[in-house]
Order: C-alpha cells, then sequence, then structure tokens
C-alpha cells in the first residue's frame, strides 16, 4: 500500500502542481483511505518528499550542517546540499518541480513560505549577527545558483569536480556572505533587514 501511494503521488506530482493535488485524488489513484497517507507519511509534504525519493528531510540535514551558526558553516551546507542531491533521485524530478513552482503563482508562495519558515527564520535566530535574515537569504542564494550550475546545466569543470573539492572552494564564498561586512548604504539599511 505504501508502495502505490508512493507510485500515485510522484505520477500526480509529476502532472499538476503541488497545491493542485489533493490527499483525496491521491488516494483514489492508489486505490485506498486518504488517512493513510498521513498513516504513512505524515501528510501530502511527507509523501511528496518520498516520491522524489530523497533519503532524508533537507530542512533536518541543513539545519544540521549549519550547526550552531559559525564560521564553516558555508562548507558543511554546501556539502551537505551536494551530498543529499547526489543520493536521491531528485536530479530526475528538479525539473518538472522547478517548473512548476515558477510557473505557479500558488505552488511558488508554498514553497517560498517553507523556506522562509522551516529554514530560514529558524536559522536567522541562531545566526549571531546583524541583519540575519538578509545573510541568510545571500546565502541560500549563493547554494542555490551552486546546484544550478553543477547539476541542473551540468557546467564543467563544476559538475565532475568531486563534491568536497567543490565545498572546500565554495564554503568560504557562502560563509563570506553569512559572516561578513555587508556593503550597504544607510538609505537601504531598513529594507535589508
Amino acid at each position: 500500500m505504501r508502495q502505490r501511494l508512493i507510485d500515485a503521488g510522484r505520477e500526480l506530482f509529476s502532472d499538476k502542481e503541488f497545491t493542485a493535488v489533493t490527499l483525496r485524488e491521491i488516494a483514489k489513484k492508489a486505490e485506498c483511505d486518504a488517512g493513510l497517507i498521513s498513516y504513512y507519511f505524515g501528510g501530502k509534504t511527507g509523501l511528496f518528499r518520498e516520491a522524489m525519493s530523497l533519503p532524508q528531510d533537507p530542512i533536518e540535514v541543513i539545519h544540521e550542517a549549519f550547526g550552531d551558526g559559525r564560521p564553516g558553516a558555508g562548507q558543511r551546507v554546501c556539502l551537505a546540499v551536494m551530498k543529499l542531491w547526489e543520493q536521491s533521485t531528485v536530479q530526475s524530478y528538479v525539473k518538472i518541480y522547478g517548473s512548476s513552482i515558477l510557473s505557479s503563482d500558488d505552488t511558488f508562495a508554498v514553497f517560498s513560505a517553507w523556506v522562509e519558515n522551516e529554514m530560514l527564520q529558524p536559522m536567522a535566530e541562531q545566526l549571531p549577527l546583524p541583519r540575519a535574515m538578509l545573510r541568510l537569504e545571500l546565502a541560500f542564494g549563493q547554494v542555490v545558483g551552486l546546484c544550478s550550475a553543477r547539476y541542473i546545466f551540468a557546467r564543467e569543470p563544476l559538475a565532475s569536480l568531486p563534491r568536497k573539492h567543490v565545498a572546500a572552494i565554495y564554503g568560504p564564498v557562502v560563509d563570506a556572505v553569512m559572516f561578513g561586512k555587508l556593503p550597504i548604504a544607510k538609505t537601504q539599511e531598513n529594507h535589508a533587514s
């Protein structure tokens, strides 16, 4: 039954936006009761993670790598994200889900709120610096750019370098935006907090 739900979820999430897929629709396709989705996966988000074959919750992986919010977090986060990506089948689904996120305001809003509320806000509370949220948004942009160049566009030589080498090179860049001085004019400071 669990595998039938995963298969049904994968098919529906590939065809429709995340927000448009209902628990009832998934259950109907899997020919089971909708309550089993919560039983097996804790809800639609858990099923989505399983359908994408992520070995771990990406939020937990990133929080663990971020640790106590001290320098060195950039390298740990880069390494953890690359490892997660390479150990899963997310590559085969990223274009489908990425286009869904970018083409739908509703799906984009859900994704954006998830990133902010589950990942960035808790990390900002641990970052002992002013403008912590801005710093984390900048770091998030760096890591997303790294993953895009390495995995989606497969830019060489970045795509074929061992992930430990990439993390050693790119980690200090991420640390620089998290822990370095932010050159923002005083008139812009209120907007950047």
